[in-house]
């Protein structure tokens, strides 16, 4: 049972990462993937914008029990800045490719396509983001993520949460 679960689990850490906001930000950080994994985050915006839309790359790090995983993210805003009220709503697509390695040797590999969507209030400054993820990871997969990030200039907090791998926290700094 635990070898035909553990692959989806260890995939879905692709959308656990889920969170950050459909706009891409220079950012870096680090925090804790429960369980017990320590957590590096970097991302960064693209010079290239296809069709004039913004672009961004997401790389994650996770290590931790004698297990590692990682996932490199490109993403493109494809509606950006809707007012609503006094918040905004962007929407992205992203693309995802995710590696692990198992604490018995065993080595995953998965591709993941879907959309984010993200929600913006100025006051207090913080983003509500929901994505979701169809992929391959030895067989179709859906999951979903959510996450918060409150903005503390320069620096950021996130929260999210994943439906398989449960929470996660990271502290961020924006230039």
């Amino acid at each position: 049972m635990l070898r035909r679960t553990l692959p989806a689990a260890l995939a879905a850490l692709s959308l656990v990462l889920a969170a950050p906001p459909a706009y891409p930000e220079p950012a870096v950080g680090g925090g804790y993937l429960h369980p017990g994994h320590a957590l590096l985050v970097a991302q960064t915006p693209l010079p290239y914008q296809p069709a004039g839309m913004d672009s961004g790359a997401s790389l994650y790090l996770a290590a931790g029990d004698d297990a590692a995983r990682g996932a490199l993210e490109l993403g493109v805003l494809v509606f950006p800045g809707l007012t609503l009220g006094e918040s905004y709503l962007d929407a992205g697509g992203f693309a995802r490719v995710s590696a692990y390695r198992g604490d018995k040797g065993e080595m995953g590999l998965g591709l993941w396509l879907g959309p984010r969507v993200s929600l913006e209030y100025p006051d207090p400054p913080v983003t509500l983001t929901l994505g979701v993820g169809l992929g391959y990871y030895g067989g179709l997969y859906l999951g979903y993520g959510l996450g918060l990030r409150a903005y503390l200039e320069p620096a950021a907090v996130e929260l999210g949460w994943d439906s398989d791998t449960g929470p996660y926290g990271a502290l961020l700094f924006l230039w």
